[in-house]
């Protein structure tokens, strides 16, 4: 039986880590190598991949695959990519060892113990598409921080952490002083937060920042992928001053010119001037006018999620979001953010509740924006930039969005 489509993967990955845990260094290298066979014929969409098994043996397990049960899917089949990327720098253990002590010793500076990790990602991916003689190379070299403070006072213990990614280890010293300062910041804001009366609880303007505004649009990412059950309808409102973009040419950890299904990086505008008009998709998501070009995924069906999501920034200051609200909840950091039940949920570590020039840390609390309501839940976007870099799906992202206010619902 002839493959319509067939792509020959071969992955690999060195990593090497450096810890620095109570003034002990841990040094640790590992390296993986993946081979994947992905078909697509007879609108059955297959992938077999191994550690140990060359391509010919992947290939049979997938000729021996089941046809009747597939859903006779259709695969957008134009525009591979060819050619090589290649995207970072090279980082030495020296190098590693360097930014985890310097980083170590701010945390000691301020007080408080703690963990690093830094890590050096080296991967590269080829792609081999039978059929049309395609061949594609990306080359990424990422550095990772991993940082755990923590701290014990009067019996209470507070942590937090944050995981920041950049091409080059410069970028990540240029903004380690401000990372440091917001984290032993989040430990302050833990010890001394008090529960939030419950009888306070309800709608309350809500100024999200940090890591919590990228991700709340991260939430709203999640409903607006092409192989999602329930998704934002397009046309729908988020107000007018809402533009977002998945951009791969942003200058961030994740930049591409590919996916994982080798279609051609482009910048997909997804939400304009507050209305919705796009989705994320894959070649098998795809339909009337749409464009695949955001499938993650090498070695399961790809997955329709953005790489680097970028909201436009605003024109308000986040004084003047304070004057407005007049009695506000601050969001800086979170402990986990779903979409559930008609909302966008958002577990903060702490808060702050600013009302008549006063700012009160609180704690035992959740943010619930309405999902129903989108379209005059966003009061205002700042004119300043947060950046979050997390996994979601064993797939890295990054998002940039700015400092929001919002209307929210506040319970205990």
């Amino acid at each position: 039986m002839a493959f319509s489509f067939t792509d020959r993967v071969h992955y690999y990955e060195n990593v090497v880590e450096v810890a620095l845990r109570d003034g002990c260094f841990e040094t640790n290298r590992s390296s993986n190598s993946i081979k994947a066979v992905r078909s697509y014929v007879e609108g059955c969409f297959s992938v077999a991949s191994s550690t140990d098994e060359d391509y010919e043996v992947l290939k049979s397990k997938l000729l021996k695959a089941p046809r009747h049960l597939c859903r006779g899917e259709k695969w957008f089949n134009e525009n591979l990519s060819r050619g090589e990327f290649s995207v970072g720098e090279e980082v030495g253990e020296d190098e590693l060892r360097a930014l985890a002590e310097v980083t170590y010793e701010m945390l000691v500076e301020k007080g408080v113990k703690g963990e690093v990790i830094a890590s050096h990602r080296k991967a590269r991916v080829e792609h081999f598409v039978e059929e049309h003689d395609v061949i594609a190379v990306e080359r990424r070299t990422i550095t990772e921080l991993y940082i755990y403070p923590y701290t014990l006072m009067y019996g209470a213990l507070a942590s937090t952490g944050s995981l920041t990614a950049a091409l080059r280890v410069k970028s990540i010293y240029d903004e380690l002083t401000g990372i440091v300062e917001g984290l032993v910041n989040n430990l302050r804001h833990q010890l001394i937060a008090k529960r939030f009366n419950p009888m306070y609880g309800g709608h309350w303007k809500v100024i999200l920042s940090g890591e919590a505004s990228p991700a709340v649009f991260h939430e709203l990412a999640h409903l607006l992928q092409g192989d999602e059950p329930v998704k934002l309808k397009i046309g729908i409102n988020l107000g007018e001053k809402i533009n977002i973009v998945e951009d791969p040419f942003h200058p961030g950890p994740l930049q591409r010119v590919f996916d994982d299904e080798l279609y051609p990086a482009w910048r997909r505008t997804l939400v304009e001037d507050g209305s919705i008009v796009d989705y994320l998709h894959t070649r098998m998501t795809v339909f009337n006018e749409a464009k695949p070009g955001n499938a993650r995924g090498l070695f399961t069906r790809s997955k329709p999620l953005h790489h680097q999501l970028i909201v436009k920034k605003g024109d308000w200051s986040i004084d003047e979001m304070i004057d407005v609200a007049k009695r506000a909840l601050i969001v800086r950091s979170i402990a986990r953010a779903e979409v559930g039940r008609d909302y966008i949920r958002l577990i903060p570590e702490a808060a702050v509740v600013s009302e008549r020039d006063k700012l009160t840390p609180t704690k035992a609390l959740e943010v619930l924006i309405p999902l129903g309501r989108l379209g005059s839940v966003f009061i205002g976007l700042a004119k300043d930039r947060n950046a979050r870099y997390a996994y979601e799906k064993q797939q890295p992202v990054y998002e940039v969005a700015p400092t929001i206010l919002v209307e929210a619902r506040i319970v205990t």
